[in-house]
């Protein structure tokens, strides 16, 4: 329910525009996520540069039923169709290998069903104008030339209507200061407020992704009482299903300043990791859970955001956070953060802060103020997401696969000989929690 929605001035907000934010192995962070950090999501609102065409919807006639999605089995061309005087956000997942432009073989990733079971998929967020046509990719050649043997599940929304630019509830002079919600780190934020991959709804919007390895210790981020726990579900993955599962543990807290409480969902918990129950009063830094990948989640991480209420239709709101030398940040998507307990390891520089809190560091839905653009940084490395040490390498049937504390990695070139049913077999066999691709080597 968090995930879903869309807001036309959100996107304008965030604008497009690639930046670095310099830190611990670096990552380039476009429209504020970490695109290393997608898994076999492919993201385009109104276009991309991997999409096959976009174009305008021809005239129907009033009775005339159009659908959502479209299959041409002939060119095995997958298309989105708005034919609504709306724009639309669509949630696409297709489980067969799918080409992009110029024939270039999208990035696939996998999920987990509620039985434990991995598969693969590709997963397309996009979002598409009023009276419009995307031509989302091709199939592979494989695919059954008909249509209901082809493997596709989507969930599709009207643009949900934006917040008022200055609601009373959101001026910048109250936002609230929480501490960090991890032990350790120093973590990566893969997702900041406003960011294209699900951070770009009302609902969303302010909202932050910390990849952190499952089983880390998630921690109360300020004195409170817990109001809700929820962590029976199994599946994550990034299958468009799993928006609709998830666990979380929400906490009631008030925080310095302010005289009214305000409700912090932490999300993506491991299955049945809670130590705390419903009603239980709790210290800031006191242990909650333990982070995981359950739900719409590419990898592993903790996903933050905060409500002044807990009606379900309530928008999240924008917060500061401590870092690790006590500064107030507000986190940007590839930048490493830790609790102001924590320090970078000896061996690895410490990764720069973000300036302190200032009111006009939160720009809300429907703002016309720009945002606060970053310090230019150098140029991105790509290899600095590549493993220090070499993983393990395996062969099986003349097919070399690498896997490395529960990671299989496979380059590019490899994957175009795969078939999805070898790697699925192989990441069950051998237990395997992420699939990235390697940046150099073979």
């Amino acid at each position: 329910k968090r995930e879903l929605g869309w807001s036309a001035s959100a996107i304008g907000v965030f604008g497009g525009e690639g930046i670095l934010i310099e830190g611990k192995g670096m990552c380039c962070s476009v429209g504020g996520m970490v695109k290393e950090s997608l898994g076999g999501v492919h993201v385009a609102h109104f276009d991309g540069d991997w999409i096959l065409n976009t174009e305008p919807l021809e005239e129907v006639e009033e009775d005339e039923e159009i659908p959502d999605l479209s299959y041409d089995p002939d060119d095995r061309v997958l298309s989105a169709v708005n034919s609504t005087d709306y724009k639309r956000a669509y949630f696409i997942t297709v489980e067969h290998k799918t080409y992009g432009k110029g024939g270039k073989l999208l990035k696939s990733g996998f999920n987990r069903d509620k039985t434990g079971r991995l598969h693969a998929c590709t997963t397309f967020v996009v979002s598409i104008n009023p009276r419009s046509i995307m031509d989302i990719c091709q199939l592979d050649q494989g695919v059954s030339t008909h249509p209901n043997n082809v493997k596709i599940y989507s969930h599709i929304s009207d643009a949900a209507a934006p917040p008022a630019p200055y609601s009373p509830s959101l001026v910048p002079d109250s936002v609230p200061v929480l501490g960090f919600p991890l032990r350790g780190g120093p973590f990566l934020c893969s997702q900041s407020f406003g960011g294209r991959f699900t951070h770009y709804t009302p609902a969303t919007y302010y909202s932050l992704d910390f990849e952190c390895e499952i089983g880390s210790t998630v921690i109360a981020v300020d004195d409170g009482v817990v109001r809700s726990v929820q962590d029976t579900n199994m599946a994550g993955g990034i299958h468009a299903e799993n928006l609709f599962f998830w666990n979380s543990i929400i906490l009631e807290v008030v925080p310095q300043g302010r005289k009214k409480p305000i409700f912090v969902e932490y999300v993506h918990i491991k299955a049945r990791s809670s130590v705390v129950k419903e009603g239980q009063r709790v210290k800031k830094g006191d242990r909650l859970c333990q982070s995981g990948d359950v739900g719409f989640c590419p990898l592993p991480h903790l996903h933050l955001q905060a409500y002044e209420s807990l009606d379900k239709e309530a928008l999240s709101i924008p917060f500061a956070l401590e870092n690790q030398s006590g500064v107030l940040v507000r986190p940007e998507a590839g930048t490493q953060y830790a609790p102001p307990s924590s320090s970078p390891s000896s061996s690895s520089a410490t990764p720069p802060l973000s300036s302190p809190i200032a009111d006009s560091d939160f720009i809300l839905p429907g703002a016309s103020s720009p945002p606060l653009s970053p310090p230019p940084s150098p140029p991105c490395s790509p290899s600095s997401s590549v493993p220090s040490t070499s993983p393990y390498v395996v062969e099986i049937d003349g097919k070399r696969y690498r896997f490395k504390k529960g990671i299989l990695y496979r380059s590019s070139a490899l994957d175009r000989m795969l078939n999805m049913a070898d790697i699925e077999n192989l990441m069950n066999k051998l237990r395997v929690r992420n699939v990235v691709d390697l940046r150099y080597g073979d």
